[in-house]
């Protein structure tokens, strides 16, 4: 039996980069596919953009409902309940999928609990036109027997994998769903929990995925408030809560959380000490920090590519 993608897309006005990325989805090599775009509430040309693909009747257009909850993750949480494939792809409505990832992450898929990543890059407007980079060497392009492992590489090398790099087992999702009162680190939050209900983390060096920089209207806020901060710091609670109140990567949180708040809200500091209380301290931050720079200056490359490379 072929095994079939259920990709999921929320988006909110974002008709300028969505046809990219569904353009990504369509010339995928494996074709037993479903793509499930949900819309927030999008007042551009978001719905013609998609409408241009409802042709194949692989892509689904759902409208959240006025009586749902706005955000990504209740956009997400929409299409889970809608999902039908055997393993689920994350997707924002800016990103890009190298064309043969479905392939070649199923080729090494061992199990309905194993976790399947990718290599990633970053495509940023710059000079008038899309320049578009690879990372090579990054600390996380490995297997991981233990998939703790991978939290532990994260506080170690100051590094991650974004969203759209994993490709998930349904069944490995369940019951779980995201979190729809964060608005931040929210992916943070639910794949912490995805990656310690598997057994082992498989990477594929042969695919990547491509993240835009600096496109604007995220469905996930950027810190700009004080709420944004609470929400922050509520999501590294829940983490906390999910890995162990002494775990290395949310010692470091708290001590890069403290830093960027100190100067900013400083009164939030003060309703948070209990919270903060056990950050990893300054001299021990500034060192890991140093030390991860260091070693990424001699691993790890960013490599131009072209976007025949994508296609």
């Amino acid at each position: 039996m072929i095994a079939k993608v259920s990709v999921i897309i929320p988006t909110l006005n974002r008709s300028h980069t969505l046809g990219k990325t569904l353009a990504s989805v369509q010339r995928q090599t494996h074709q037993n596919w479903e793509c499930l775009i949900i819309d927030d509430g999008s007042t551009d040309d978001t719905e013609n953009t998609i409408q241009r693909f409802l042709n194949d009747e692989r892509f689904k257009f759902i409208k959240r409902k006025n009586s749902q909850i706005r955000g990504a993750a209740s956009c997400r949480n929409i299409g889970l309940e809608l999902a039908t494939g055997d393993f689920i792809q994350f997707l924002d409505s800016d990103d890009i999928l190298e064309k043969h990832k479905f392939q070649r992450q199923l080729a090494i898929s061992s199990s309905n609990s194993t976790i399947l990543t990718s290599k990633w890059g970053k495509i940023v407007f710059k000079n008038g036109g899309e320049q578009i980079s690879l990372y090579e060497n990054l600390p996380t392009y490995r297997n991981f027997n233990i998939p703790q492992e991978l939290f532990k590489t994260y506080a170690h090398r100051f590094c991650y994998l974004p969203i759209h790099s994993f490709l998930i087992p349904k069944k490995l999702i369940d019951s779980s769903r995201w979190n729809e009162q964060l608005t931040v680190n929210d992916d943070g939050d639910f794949m912490s929990r995805i990656v310690l209900k598997s057994d082992k983390i498989l990477f594929c060096e042969d695919t990547f995925v491509l993240y835009r920089r600096g496109a604007g209207n995220r469905l996930s806020k950027s810190l700009e408030t004080p709420k944004a901060y609470e929400k922050f710091i509520l999501s590294w609670k829940i983490m906390e809560n999910n890995l162990g109140k002494n775990h290395l990567l949310v010692r470091i949180a708290k001590r890069d959380l403290y830093k960027q708040i100190s100067s900013k809200y400083p009164k939030l500091l003060q309703n948070e000490k209990a919270f903060f209380a056990d950050a990893m301290p300054k001299w021990e931050y500034k060192l890991r920090a140093h030390l991860s720079k260091v070693l990424d200056k001699f691993q790890v490359k960013l490599v131009s590519i072209r976007e025949n490379d994508i296609v």
